[in-house]
């Protein structure tokens, strides 16, 4: 987990992402909003997916606020989002699974529900840690949530509420769920006749038709069903063996995957 850094009294960085694709175009109207009412000296980041379909007109107006003197990073791809969610005094972003990501760093947030799914999502409500906006009469709405988190008072307290939960048992939950839920899928399958009398079926089949053959595990040929691969790998996370003693071996694909 990335460290937890209390919030500055002023506000220097502010984090603009809405997705991938921002299908509403509320990255653009954020910026507009923004660069209306907020001191020059304060830096925009911008994050974008692949799959932006604005990029030409966000271009266009990211170059308008740079000649002004304003200072913006945009970014189309990085692995390393928390570290710019780290960095920001807060964000603004659309109501998903990025405010978790925000609240796991205690990271004050103005969430905005661009669809009717997100619109059913409370959590920032529910724990106090910043502001929820609805897409509909955005600018009417956004603004007074802006000027409010500017403040330091409440983006401390914000910063507060967040440090009173924990993530971490709720990724520990919805694990525990999954794992339930396999087993009982796992069962049920095992006492499907007819799902067994295929994967036979299919099995035979693809033996005769060298189906193992077509595999490699980094660049060495492997031959064994992906399945089965997967399955070892699994095994030998949960047991963690001192010694595998493997016999039978071709080009040494499944030599690498042990090691």
């Amino acid at each position: 987990m990335w460290p937890r850094l209390k919030p500055r009294k002023n506000v220097s960085n502010i984090l603009i992402m809405f997705g991938g694709t921002d299908p509403t175009n509320k990255t653009i109207q954020t910026l507009k909003i923004l660069e209306k009412n907020c001191l020059t000296s304060i830096k925009f980041t911008i994050i974008i997916g692949l799959g932006f379909s604005k990029k030409l007109s966000l271009l266009k107006l990211i170059k308008k606020i740079r000649n002004t003197g304003r200072e913006i990073e945009l970014i189309e791809k990085s692995d390393y989002l928390a570290k710019k969610f780290l960095e920001c005094d807060f964000a603004i972003s659309s109501n998903g699974r990025t405010v978790f990501e925000l609240a796991s760093i205690c990271k004050p947030v103005i969430s905005v529900s661009i669809n009717k799914r997100e619109s059913r999502h409370s959590f920032i409500k529910d724990v106090k840690g910043g502001y929820l906006v609805n897409s509909e009469n955005f600018d009417e709405k956004f603004l007074p949530c802006l000027n409010k988190i500017m403040l330091y008072s409440n983006r401390e307290k914000f910063f507060l509420n967040f440090e009173k939960i924990d993530i971490r048992k709720g990724i520990d939950n919805v694990i525990e769920i999954f794992e339930k839920e396999r087993e009982v899928r796992i069962k049920k399958n095992g006492q499907d006749n007819a799902l067994k009398k295929l994967s036979k079926e299919w099995l035979t089949e693809t033996m005769i038709k060298q189906y193992v053959y077509n595999f490699t595990w980094m660049d060495r040929p492997i031959i064994q069903f992906p399945q089965d691969m997967v399955a070892v790998q699994e095994l030998i996370w949960k047991i963690k063996p001192d010694l595998i003693i493997e016999t039978g071996i071709a080009h040494g694909g499944s030599l690498i995957l042990s090691a």
